[in-house]
């Protein structure tokens, strides 16, 4: 019954019919003309089985896919976005979105911050995606840990940091070649300057303040933290099911019907 009721709702949305619930009761809204009786009179006699279709699908919760967590998913659509931007079809493309940041703290201990990013990686899994050029992201299943790099040899702080910021703040990186990022420490005397440099195919800039917060917690010993049970992958697939959903469909139509009576007086 299931299956002809999406399939009965997707020929109203077809039309441009949109239907929804206000509690108990089935709302629609139609395009002059398009709500046939023929159509009517179907919508009529599933009227319970509708409302009961279209409240599930508005109470339905996101779940955590731990046993299909590293098949592929499909791209947000920024990240399709930064993934065409990265191609030279275009004016002023071939380039990645990139960020760049540095902190400096007491002298490194490289292994133990070694260790720390490990921890990272392991509780946050899209330190272990790539991207696919087809326009699909995966979280790698083997995954080799990067290696820390480090400079330790330079006598003036200021002009050992500028050699690392110089090659890796604009840094371009090969989005099916993990991984998508790079972390080196520059030392000098009882100073280090930590550089992190990441891809925003796989995090904006409020994740990666995240990213470096934990790296800097695990590295000062300040407890211990557990992978979130939802993943990046549960977000994207529950979006990706439910976007569907009666309500957000009439905010689209709504959105769509803003935006066109206004495109012709925009500048």
């Amino acid at each position: 019954m299931s299956q002809e009721i999406s399939k009965l709702l997707e020929k109203c949305y077809e039309k441009g019919i949109c239907l929804w619930t206000q509690g108990e009761k089935l709302k629609f809204k139609a395009p002059k003309g398009v709500f046939t009786q023929d159509l009517k009179d179907k919508v009529k006699q599933e009227k319970f089985a509708i409302i009961e279709h279209i409240n599930a699908l508005e109470n339905e919760k996101i779940s955590a896919d731990k046993e299909h967590i590293n098949e592929p998913f499909l791209l947000t659509e920024v990240q399709s976005s930064y993934l065409i931007g990265r191609n030279d079809f275009y004016e002023y493309g071939g380039i990645g979105c990139h960020a760049y940041v540095e902190v400096e703290i007491p002298k490194c201990d490289r292994e133990k911050m070694q260790v720390a990013l490990n921890k990272v990686i392991d509780i946050h899994p899209m330190l272990k995606a790539v991207v696919t050029k087809d326009g699909y992201q995966r979280i790698l299943k083997d995954f080799e840990y990067p290696v820390i790099g480090e400079n330790a040899g330079g006598e003036d702080l200021h002009e050992e940091v500028l050699k690392a910021r110089k090659r890796l703040e604009q840094k371009n990186y090969d989005c099916d070649k993990p991984p998508l990022y790079e972390l080196f420490i520059t030392t000098v005397g009882e100073k280090s300057v930590v550089h992190f440099s990441m891809d925003m195919l796989l995090a904006d800039s409020i994740s990666m303040g995240i990213i470096l917060n934990d790296l800097l917690d695990f590295y000062n010993g300040k407890g211990e933290k557990a992978a979130p049970e939802i993943s990046f992958r549960d977000v994207i697939l529950f979006n990706e099911v439910t976007k569907n959903k009666p309500s957000k469909r009439v905010k689209r139509d709504e959105g769509r019907a803003y935006w066109l009576e206004r495109i012709n007086a925009l500048p």
